[in-house]
C-alpha cells in the first residue's frame, strides 16, 4: 500500500483531507498515526505561542543590575545632575571616592574568588593585602578628602598598581596556578569581568575609575592567555581568544 505524503498529512488541519485520502487514514495505521501525530505538534505550537513571554533575567555581569545593586546595599551613589554651586566640588569628589570603593570591592573579590578557588591553602594574607585596605581605606569616604582631581587620580593609579602586583605574587606561588584547567575558568570570569567594565565604560565614557579598572582587567585577562599558553603540553596551542 502506498502511503500519503507527510507534507500532505500535516496539511490536513488547515486543508480538509479528501474522501479518498480518509478511506487510506481508515484503512492505513501508519498515516494515521503520523496524522495524529502532526495534529498534536500543531497544537502544542500555537500553545506556546499563545503563551504569556517571561521578561528575560537581568544578567549578573551586566552593569545596570550590578550598579543598581551597589546603590541599594549604599556602596554606590549617582552622581549629582544639580549641585549646588558652594557645594559641587565638595559634593563630586565625595561620588568620585565612592565610585573607586565600589569598583575596588567588586574587582577585587570577582580576582580574588578566583584564586581562592584554586588551592585551600592559599588565603588572605594580611602582609599582602595591607597596602591595598590602607589605600581604599585612605580614600577618606565621608571626610574632605582629595584636595584636587588630580590628587586623586593618582591616589587611584597607585591602587592599581599595588592591587596589579597582589595579584600577580598570588598567581606565581600558587602551586595550582599553572594548571590549564584553572586557568581556563580564571579566563572565563575574567571574559565577563571584561564585558561588564566594557559595558560601564561605554555607559560612562568619562569616568576615569571605571576606564582604570576596565584597563587592569584586559591587563589580566592577557596574562592569562599567556599563562595558559605556557601551561599546555607539548604539541598543543591555544586557539584565537
Amino acid at each position: 500500500m502506498q502511503h500519503l505524503e507527510s507534507e500532505r498529512i500535516a496539511a490536513f488541519d488547515h486543508d480538509a483531507p479528501t474522501p479518498g485520502e480518509l478511506a487510506h487514514l481508515e484503512a492505513c495505521a501508519t498515516c494515521r498515526a503520523e496524522r495524529v501525530a502532526f495534529s498534536t505538534l500543531s497544537k502544542r505550537a500555537l500553545q506556546l505561542i499563545d503563551a504569556p513571554v517571561a521578561p528575560p533575567m537581568p544578567r549578573l555581569t551586566d552593569w545596570e543590575s550590578l550598579s543598581a545593586r551597589l546603590r541599594t546595599e549604599r556602596l554606590m551613589e549617582s552622581a549629582p545632575e544639580t549641585l549646588q554651586a558652594g557645594h559641587s566640588s565638595r559634593v563630586r569628589n565625595e561620588w568620585w571616592r565612592m565610585a573607586a570603593a565600589a569598583v575596588m570591592l567588586v574587582a577585587g573579590g570577582a580576582v580574588w574568588g578566583r584564586f581562592s578557588e584554586t588551592a585551600s591553602s592559599i588565603g588572605p594574607r594580611s602582609s599582602d593585602l595591607a597596602p591595598i585596605t590602607s589605600d581604599v581605606l585612605g580614600l577618606g569616604i565621608g571626610s574632605t578628602g582629595f584636595s584636587s582631581m588630580e590628587e586623586a587620580t593618582k591616589a587611584l593609579a597607585k591602587i592599581e598598581r599595588d592591587f596589579n602586583r597582589t595579584s600577580l605574587w598570588m598567581t606565581a606561588n600558587d602551586p595550582s596556578a599553572n594548571a590549564s584547567d584553572v586557568l581556563r575558568r580564571r579566563l572565563a570570569q575574567l571574559d565577563q569581568l571584561v564585558a561588564v567594565a566594557y559595558d560601564a565604560t561605554t555607559a560612562a565614557p568619562q569616568d576615569k575609575v571605571l576606564a582604570h579598572y576596565h584597563r587592569s582587567a584586559q591587563a589580566a585577562r592577557e596574562l592569562t592567555i599567556q599563562q595558559l599558553g605556557n601551561a599546555l603540553p607539548p604539541g598543543r596551542s591555544l586557539e584565537r581568544f
